[in-house]
């Protein structure tokens, strides 16, 4: 049995992660990681010792880095400060040297940036084209300088997520950001053209490819390096058409075109791991009902409990 230790456990990606290794994984229950404090690497790092302690010996383990709040529209200064922790987080993996195990990045398909004519994978050029996206190629080649040799890295370039517990009172996550103004009858922001197309990929689908990245990289003992996506392209008018069906109303888009360059007009995404493209991916209609559940039981059980407070669509804090 493989040990795991899903940094940033509370997020989209981490409870989704937590959820799918449960079953075939002893999960490392760490202690809450003050997040925005000075104090953040010292815990991380004495929650690192605590895990190499606790789990068996010459059992294979995983630590997933599923942690940070960062966005596209996130500052130099608040991408600088999440890239301090985690590669402070990662200098003392590195320095410990465990045997049989891994780091799991969870990096962003971003990176590839531009529009092209086939689908974007594993072997396709780099060409960020906003500060998250360069931040995060960034990281990945920090990682691997700082792991090289001591750690084998499994990085995990992730299409566009969605899945119910999101937190809509930031404003991210288009589909979350719909069905809550389709449940709330507001108005949908769309800052780019309705033809766009993102590869969009259910938190749940992700996890499961995400645990098979880190699986290979613990097979081979060396980095990988992995494109995760559903394989199909989907436009915002889609995505639009499929919420108004699953919440039976509509809601009015006022569409804004960005003029900026930070947003590719047309992404596609495919992995070249044939056993990784293999994983069954949820229907779109599927993911979207989802996630409305998820908005409609968190407004009733608001309703019983008092007057509405923003707090009550965040999902839960990282750990």
């Amino acid at each position: 049995m493989t040990d795991v230790w899903v940094v940033g456990a509370g997020g989209l990606l981490g409870s989704a992660l937590v959820r799918r290794a449960r079953s075939t994984a002893r999960l490392f229950s760490s202690a809450r990681i003050p997040w925005g404090s000075p104090e953040a690497v010292d815990v991380l790092r004495a929650e690192a010792d605590r895990f190499h302690r606790q789990r068996a010996d010459g059992h294979p383990w995983v630590v997933v880095w599923a942690a940070g709040a960062a966005v596209i529209a996130s500052t130099p200064d608040q991408l600088e400060q999440e890239q301090q922790v985690l590669l402070e987080f990662a200098e003392a993996l590195a320095r410990r040297g465990e045997p049989h195990g891994c780091l799991l990045f969870a990096s962003s398909a971003s990176v590839y940036g531009t529009s092209r004519a086939v689908a974007s994978d594993e072997l396709s050029p780099v060409a960020p084209l906003s500060g998250y996206a360069r931040a995060k190629l960034a990281q990945e080649d920090a990682l691997r300088a700082i792991l090289a040799g001591r750690v084998p890295l499994a990085t995990a370039r992730l299409a566009t997520l969605y899945g119910p517990g999101q937190d809509v009172t930031k404003g991210q996550g288009l589909i979350s950001s719909m069905c809550h103004e389709a449940l709330t009858r507001r108005t949908v922001s769309i800052f780019v053209p309705m033809d766009t197309t993102r590869d969009y990929l259910y938190t749940d689908d992700a996890a499961t490819r995400c645990l098979h990245v880190a699986h290979t990289c613990l097979a081979r003992a060396e980095d990988v390096t992995r494109v995760v996506a559903s394989g199909r392209p989907t436009t915002i008018g889609e995505i639009a058409r499929t919420v108004q069906a699953v919440a039976h109303r509509r809601s009015p888009l006022l569409q804004v075109v960005a003029t900026g360059s930070a947003h590719a007009r047309h992404v596609a995404l495919r992995t070249t791991d044939r056993s990784l493209a293999a994983l069954p991916t949820t229907p779109l209609p599927n993911g979207v009902a989802a996630v409305y559940r998820d908005l409609v039981g968190r407004y009733q059980r608001a309703s019983t409990a008092g007057p509405m407070s923003p707090r009550t669509l965040r999902s839960d804090s990282r750990r």
